[in-house]
C-alpha cells in the first residue's frame, strides 16, 4: 500500500510538470507577440492577447517555484501595460525568461 504522503507528491510533481510545459508553450506564444510588435504588426488585439499570456506565465510560474521567471514575465506584463514600443528589452527579458524556465525550478515542489 502506497504511502498517501507519497501519492500526494507524486500527483503534485505531476501538476507541476504539466504547468511547466503550459509555461513554455506560454513562453513561445509571447515571443511570437514580441516579434509581431517588432516587426509593427501588433495590433491592440495582440498586445491584450500578449498582455495576458504574460500575466498567466507571471503567476503560473511563481506558484511552481520558477520565481526568476515568474518576475521576469511580470516585467513583460508591466511593460505591454505601460503601451511600451522598446522592443529591445522587451526582446532580452523574454530570452532570459525562456532561459529561466529551461533551469531547474528556484524552488522545486518536492
Amino acid at each position: 500500500m502506497s504511502d498517501p504522503g507519497d501519492q500526494l507528491r507524486d500527483r503534485l510533481r505531476m501538476i507541476a510538470e504539466q504547468a511547466h510545459r503550459s509555461n513554455l508553450e506560454r513562453a513561445e506564444q509571447l515571443g511570437a507577440h514580441l516579434r509581431a510588435l517588432a516587426a509593427g504588426r501588433l495590433d491592440e488585439e495582440g498586445r491584450a492577447e500578449a498582455w495576458q499570456v504574460a500575466h498567466k506565465l507571471a503567476g503560473s510560474a511563481g506558484t511552481f517555484g520558477y520565481r526568476r521567471a515568474s518576475d521576469l514575465a511580470r516585467s513583460i506584463e508591466h511593460a505591454l501595460q505601460r503601451g511600451t514600443s522598446e522592443v529591445e528589452p522587451l526582446t532580452r527579458t523574454h530570452a532570459e525568461l525562456v532561459a529561466a524556465l529551461a533551469a531547474p525550478a528556484d524552488e522545486p515542489i518536492d
